[in-house]
């Protein structure tokens, strides 16, 4: 009977061993990779052309199913990179947003490694144009003319994502902030700005976390 006794203290084992198991660590940073696709005035005046952008990451977890994620984000558009026709000119029209903000998430089910997520967030953002303009002269090639413009605002912004495992997850979220647009045509155009809009986008960003 004696040799059976250790048997006994084996339940016990388990369940001092389950409740010394640390909890999970309350933070959690990474980065993620994004494209953008622009909609409405944001999609005119850009060209309707694709942008992409990264982001640093840190989260809080408050609950299984909550937690705060705050966020520093570049985004860029390549509007313009061509050799004027007629003329012996390169123009270049880059359109970028910088911006810091926090997240609010939502796990159903908990954050468990696996599972989908809700997201919606405020911040400040940052738009800036810079347009510019090379002439070649001959053998020499000096700069025309140079034009930066920015706005400075609030950012919204809502998601929904799916988490494959504690690392690895993909978002698709709806982002809008406020930046002047040209007075007529669009950026490409390179005139000067017209009244404020919302620069709205949808992003495809995929995110790692450790």
């Amino acid at each position: 009977m004696s040799c059976l006794k250790p048997l006994y203290l084996l339940p016990l084992l388990a369940t001092t061993a389950f409740a010394a198991e640390p909890a999970p660590a309350p933070w959690r940073f990474g980065f993620s990779v994004q494209t953008a696709l622009p909609l409405g005035d944001l999609k005119t005046d850009t060209g309707n052309h694709l942008g992409g952008g990264v982001s640093a990451l840190a989260t809080y977890r408050l609950r299984p199913e909550h937690a705060l994620r705050l966020r520093m984000d570049i985004d860029f558009f390549r509007v313009r990179d061509r050799e004027a026709s007629g003329v012996d000119r390169h123009e270049h029209t880059d359109f970028a947003r910088f911006g810091g903000g926090v997240d609010y998430l939502f796990y159903p089910q908990g954050d468990q490694g696996r599972g989908w997520f809700l997201s919606a967030g405020l911040g400040v953002t940052r738009w800036q144009l810079e347009d510019q303009r090379w002439e070649h002269r001959g053998t020499v090639t000096y700069k025309a003319q140079e034009t930066t413009r920015n706005r400075t605002g609030l950012g919204v912004a809502a998601g929904v994502g799916f988490q494959f495992t504690r690392v690895v997850a993909v978002e698709v979220r709806a982002t809008s902030s406020p930046y002047d647009r040209p007075a007529q045509g669009s950026l490409t155009t390179g005139d000067t700005a017209g009244g404020s809009t919302q620069g709205l986008m949808v992003q495809l960003a995929a995110s790692f976390r450790w």
